[in-house]
């Protein structure tokens, strides 16, 4: 048991390590992605590889056809369809609970004001405007995070509105595409050409590219956590930990700087290919010369080409965005319940308060004045509400019991739920950001969440001494 304790330093620099490795492994991944997409734009624009493939007739490019059996395989447009009908229902959801919870405080507040309104200086507890600013504030910055969602789920919309069409036509048998598109002879005609042989070879250097990049991406996010551990409790042990930073840097750019120098070949080496493919696919256009049925049949593959990578796309932004709100429901309900057990307690406080009046009033007597708050300390309240069983509050601790009382030593009314600070998001709580890695205006996510900035399945950055 004490042979594995380690010290405190220790863990703090390995919290560093992990979170430094977090930060360096999205935006090196991130480079890559945005990379490929620059490149898989640049060849959709060109036609390419399907305008080479191309012998002429009805036949499908056999790029295409692949193209069309991946999108089949994934579920084609109907799974898309069943995705995006799924997002206002989802938003419909979420949104439903928080304008439930902000009714309760409504209302809770609008009672408090007609009681203060009626009893006057008899109505001595301190004001729901007063409690509440906690609530309002979580309550707001839940209302940010779905608002930069529903402002999401249009751009998405939108993409899926424009692609849906050539979608649904790589969605069917090859057969049916062959149908679909017009004959055209003049490109089949160069099959043999200096120039075509030339394109072949830049779409076998664009697949080396690509596959030379899973390899990188793979390396990044699978570097050896473990021997990091065990050359950090070495230097410890060496007694080399007078500068924990130092011993952090020391293995991020041991393990990093090899890679990161990959990721910028890999960029350079594109931009030569692509000046290259440019290039070469000009001199082929010219030699194709120009007819109109090899133009709306080259255009038709241009789009298909298109399309696919938007189905790409769209599929992991309908993943993520289902995942965002699935992930957002639990913590809405979780402060609903936080905010029923203040509407409960104020009530339970709200009956006591008026029993102590009416008896006054019978008696002839004052309503008794030691509960009496002052206006410019909310938290000075004689006893704190109690709770049904069934209800006593169960919001996550925060590392310690909630203070009983306020710094002059002042009772707090309501020290248990509501009072607790914004609920943390749970692990792999991913703010829905599905247009970090498009070629379209980026996802808006700024703020609480991105509807935050982070890649498809990169690992979010840890802080040094925070769980996630």
């Amino acid at each position: 048991l004490f042979a594995s304790l380690v010290p405190i330093a220790f863990n703090n620099a390995l919290a560093a390590f992990s979170s430094k490795r977090a930060e360096i492994m999205n935006i090196e991944v991130n480079r890559l992605r945005e990379a490929t997409n620059v490149l898989n734009a640049v060849l959709a624009s060109m036609n390419l590889p399907a305008a080479i493939e191309d012998s002429g007739g009805r036949q499908v490019p056999p790029s295409v056809s692949e193209k069309s059996n991946e999108i089949k395989r994934q579920g084609g447009i109907n799974t898309l369809d069943k995705m995006i009908n799924d997002l206002p229902e989802s938003l419909q959801r979420n949104k439903e609970i928080l304008d439930e919870t902000n009714r309760m405080l409504d209302d809770e507040e609008r009672g408090d004001i007609e009681l203060r309104n009626q009893f006057k200086e008899r109505w001595t507890r301190t004001e729901s405007s007063k409690l509440t600013a906690p609530l309002r504030e979580e309550a707001k910055k839940y209302m940010d995070i779905i608002q930069n969602a529903i402002h999401a789920d249009k751009v998405v919309q939108e993409k899926y509105r424009m692609n849906r069409d050539a979608i649904v036509l790589l969605s069917k048998q090859t057969h049916e595409i062959a149908d679909e598109l017009p004959a055209a002879t003049a490109a089949g005609a160069l099959r043999d050409s200096f120039v075509v042989r030339e394109l072949h070879r830049l779409m076998d250097n664009v697949a080396s590219i690509k596959a030379e990049r899973e390899v990188i991406e793979s390396e990044l996010k699978n570097t050896d956590s473990d021997g990091v551990r065990v050359r950090l409790i070495a230097a410890f042990q060496q007694g080399n930990h007078n500068d924990e930073n130092s011993v952090v840097v020391h293995e991020i750019e041991s393990l990093y700087t090899p890679l990161r120098q990959q990721v910028s070949e890999s960029l350079s080496k594109q931009e030569q290919l692509v000046e290259n493919i440019r290039r070469a696919s000009q001199q082929f256009q010219n030699e194709k010369q120009g007819n109109e049925s090899s133009e709306i049949r080259e255009e038709m593959l241009k789009n298909l080409a298109r399309a696919y990578d938007a189905y790409q796309e769209l599929l992991n932004n309908l993943k993520e965005g289902t995942k965002f709100y699935n992930d957002l429901t639990p913590l809405l309900l979780k402060f609903q319940n936080k905010v029923s057990d203040f509407v409960f307690a104020r009530k339970t406080e709200k009956e006591d308060l008026m029993k102590d009046i009416q008896r006054g009033i019978v008696g002839g007597n004052p309503a008794p004045t030691t509960t009496q708050q002052s206006a410019n300390n909310p938290y000075a309240a004689s006893a704190a509400p109690t709770y049904p069983p069934s209800q006593q509050p169960s919001a996550p601790s925060t590392g310690g019991p909630p203070p009983t009382t306020t710094p002059d030593g002042s009772a707090l009314p309501y020290p248990n739920p509501y009072m607790q600070p914004f609920f943390p998001m749970p692990p792999g709580y991913n703010p829905y950001n599905p247009f970090l890695n498009m070629t379209t205006p980026a996802y808006p996510m700024g703020g609480a969440p991105q509807y935050p900035q982070q890649g498809y399945g990169v690992e979010k950055p840890q802080s040094g001494g925070k769980k996630k």
